[in-house]
């Protein structure tokens, strides 16, 4: 997207919600705003904690639900899968797109979601929606 708009995009490391959260507060720089994107499959106490610390350092939290695969299935099939546990949808996309093994080639997933793809999914699918408009810097 040629919006305009810098962005810097950190690999998480894992961990609680509210860690991750930690991690974007902690991290250095001057910019205008911070997103940090959870999977929310976590309790209900952690997912406070988390949402409670972004709000504290006016971070952007964007929660897929119940896993950042759902959303990845979502954009690649079609249809809603939150209801789903995260369990099955790792195994569903590691199955079908790319291979555990093969999560941390970034190469595979430019060639599954194209622009094109991601265009047309927004519509769709709210998360990607709110990514995309973030990056665009219209959110």
């Amino acid at each position: 997207y040629n919006s305009g708009v810098a962005i810097t995009i950190k690999k998480g490391k894992g961990g609680t919600p509210e860690g991750i959260v930690k991690s974007a507060v902690n991290y250095s720089g001057a910019f205008d705003r911070k997103i940090v994107v959870v999977d929310n499959d976590k309790s209900k106490i952690e997912m406070q904690k988390a949402r409670k610390k972004a709000k504290d350092y006016s971070i952007q939290l964007i929660e897929n639900t119940p896993c950042l695969e759902a959303m990845l299935l979502s954009v690649l099939e079609g249809g809603n899968f939150h209801s789903k546990s995260s369990v099955w949808c790792k195994r569903e996309f590691e199955k079908k797109y790319i291979a555990k093994k093969q999560r941390a080639e970034l190469y595979r997933y430019e060639e599954l979601f194209s622009k094109a793809t991601l265009e047309r999914s927004r519509k769709e699918v709210d998360i990607l929606n709110q990514l995309i408009l973030s990056m665009e810097g219209k959110e």
